[in-house]
């Protein structure tokens, strides 16, 4: 299994800087292979102003997909860090069990655990999950970094990455038994799926785009979205 986001230095050093011609003619071709794109620019998203934004969820049946986000990371204990229980950045079920564990159908998030990492989520119609899950322990400074995720299922395996992998990177090369396989309209980005306090605070997002194919830490496309980064 490729060491993910190994290359981020030099990868890193390639996206800082101004925008010159080449960079703009990368960004247009860029847009040009996203398959959606939400929240062109960065939004704040609050349990007090009950702005979350939904989107449709069918892209999680995509046999490849890859998801990137840009989420402003505060301080440790506060906002998404301040975590009595977890804090949600996409959040999708289809119904809670009545198992105490707080277990859902159909069930597909990424979030900050109470545990203080970052992990990505997700169970079958009968509520089962992988054990483990996806998961980054949270070392993180405060300030923006970008969130991906992808899988293809025919393989299968997925990928979650932050900054290319260089914050962290974690892989699952057996999950499709555990993959939803019902979907409710919508998926919820920036908090929890309806309103509950004690899962949802703030969070600062930009530039999710979703891509119909799997991408991987060298590709151009991801470099491209990395070249985006607020500032």
């Amino acid at each position: 299994m490729k060491v993910w986001g190994s290359d981020f230095k030099s990868y890193e050093k390639e996206t800082k800087g101004d925008f010159y011609g080449s960079d703009i003619l990368q960004i247009k071709q860029f847009e040009e292979l996203i398959k959606r794109s939400y929240l062109d620019e960065p939004l704040l998203i609050s349990f007090a102003k009950k702005n979350r934004l939904k989107i449709p969820s069918d892209f999680l049946y995509w046999q490849q997909c890859t998801i990137m986000m840009w989420v402003l990371v505060p301080p440790r204990g506060q906002g998404l860090r301040d975590s009595p229980s977890n804090r949600y950045l996409l959040a999708h079920h289809t119904g809670k069990t009545n198992s105490e564990n707080h277990t859902y159908f159909n069930h597909f998030s990424l979030e900050h655990s109470a545990g203080r990492v970052w992990r990505v989520r997700f169970s079958n119609d009968k509520a089962e999950y992988p054990n483990p899950p996806l998961l980054i322990q949270d070392g993180l400074d405060p300030g923006w970094h970008q969130f991906l995720i992808a899988w293809d299922r025919s393989e299968p395996k997925i990928v979650f990455l932050i900054d290319a992998g260089r914050s962290g990177n974690d892989y699952l090369t057996s999950f499709s038994k555990n993959w939803p396989e019902r979907l409710a309209d919508n998926l919820t980005v920036g908090t929890w799926v309806i309103d509950m306090e004690c899962h949802n605070s703030e969070a600062k997002l930009f530039k999710l785009s979703i891509f119909d194919r799997f991408l991987e830490s060298t590709d151009s496309a991801v470099k491209t979205h990395f070249l985006l980064r607020p500032r």
